[in-house]
């Protein structure tokens, strides 16, 4: 994961290398197996992780229940078979803990809390940079104006 989806910040203390994570690994794990868990796979639609320069979204094509929030919620089995094997395999380890996970992750990290972003047939998950991170942002490279902020 540390390859492919995000970009880790380098800085130096005298002779210390230090590297700066922009989202908790655990979010975007939590998150990755969260869209592949309840995706609508009928839909012969994959998910989808786009990286930006100061976001992730992470998205599915499936749909939520009426009334559901991020923070107060029930595991849906959407996928039942796919739920299962993941949990088997040890992908997950209880139903119903991946988005506590990620949000205290985020909190425990310094990131804003991920926004979860409800469509007509599809859901986003998007993470945002941590206030350190930015920091160091604009410390390395003087400004956010080469930073795409969406």
């Amino acid at each position: 994961m540390n390859t492919n989806y995000k970009y880790n910040l380098i800085s130096y203390d005298k002779t210390t290398r230090h590297e700066t994570q922009p989202y908790p690994d655990v979010a975007i794990r939590e998150g990755i197996y969260n869209a592949l868990i309840h995706n609508d796979w009928s839909a012969c639609q994959p998910i989808t992780i786009k990286v930006f320069d100061l976001k992730m979204e992470i998205s599915n094509r499936s749909v939520l229940p009426s009334g559901w929030r991020m923070e107060n919620h029930d595991s849906m089995h959407i996928n039942p078979l796919i739920s299962n094997a993941s949990k088997y395999a040890g992908f997950v380890e209880k139903f119903g803990t991946g988005i506590p996970k990620m949000l205290n992750a985020c909190k425990a990290d310094g990131n804003p809390e991920p926004e979860c972003n409800v469509y007509q047939k599809s859901i986003s998950l998007v993470l945002r940079p941590s206030e350190k991170y930015m920091l160091l942002v604009e410390q390395i490279y003087g400004t956010l104006m080469g930073f795409i902020i969406m």
